[in-house]
């Protein structure tokens, strides 16, 4: 069964969906609408509550920020007549549909199908009669985009800012992520819409904090290092206790492989 929910914030509404299992919410994922733009569209777990809500105002656009399934989940049933903006690799799922996922990742988010027509992002997006620039925020996904909507200076940041998460996966790169946080913070929109977690209204200080951190994390990690500490030991330093999250992705997401994240580059 799914569950939703929506939330107004001046002239971008929210709607957010989730997997319930025996009345517990799995993990909540978003959708933006702005006018007539949707900003990912979620979750195909979530499909049941999306297609009525997407009924009630029909969008003319839809803009991914990146390729992972509980943000391309319900392109399939996207109104046919709407066009379709993503980052390359995006597209390129969304042209033979989705890859082998872990069971979790099925249980959780769903997957999406074959959903082709999609173009690839320049550098700005024209649509629904408004304009977007297309903000390069690569590290949670290799060509993970955010879109600054610039009528409204609102930024929707996809899972370019996750907040000070432990455990992360080797797929991504954090070293990328805390560029991109800068990035961000350097528009200084009046908001952050991101996919998972609270609207940010005027967040430059929040995404800056974020970023420090995980620099912080980044030096200690190779002092440890440096010092003659293995990975297994820094990880016991930084992270003593591997979150449930861990176990719950069969260790895709763990402490462990934020270590070995931090590890890959040497700061300068």
């Amino acid at each position: 069964m799914g569950a939703s929910r929506r939330e107004e914030h001046g002239e971008v509404e929210r709607f957010h969906m989730a997997r319930s299992v025996a009345g517990r919410r799995l993990m909540w994922t978003s959708v933006y609408r702005v006018g007539d733009v949707l900003v990912d569209s979620g979750c195909s777990a979530g499909r049941a509550a999306f297609v009525p809500w997407l009924r009630e105002r029909p969008v003319r656009a839809v803009l991914a920020t990146h390729e992972h399934e509980d943000h391309i989940g319900n392109h399939a049933v996207l109104p046919r007549d709407a066009e379709r903006w993503a980052p390359r690799l995006a597209c390129e799922f969304l042209e033979r549909g989705h890859p082998r996922f872990p069971l979790y990742r099925r249980i959780v988010w769903g997957y999406h199908e074959a959903a082709p027509g999609a173009r690839v992002v320049g550098d700005k997006v024209d649509a629904g009669g408004r304009s977007f620039r297309v903000v390069r925020t690569n590290g949670h996904s290799a060509d993970h985009v955010a879109y600054l909507d610039e009528r409204e200076n609102a930024l929707f940041g996809g899972d370019a800012y996750m907040g000070k998460f432990k455990a992360a996966r080797l797929a991504e790169d954090v070293i990328t992520e805390i560029a991109s946080l800068r990035r961000m913070a350097e528009l200084d929109p009046a908001a952050l819409f991101p996919a998972h977690g609270r609207v940010l209204p005027r967040p430059r200080a929040r995404l800056v904090e974020t970023a420090e951190h995980f620099e912080d994390l980044w030096r200690r990690a190779w002092r440890l290092r440096d010092a003659g500490a293995d990975a297994r030991a820094i990880r016991r330093e930084l992270f003593p206790r591997e979150p449930a999250l861990t176990y719950l992705s069969g260790g895709e997401f763990s402490c462990a492989n934020m270590v070995t994240n931090l590890l890959r580059t040497r700061p300068a």
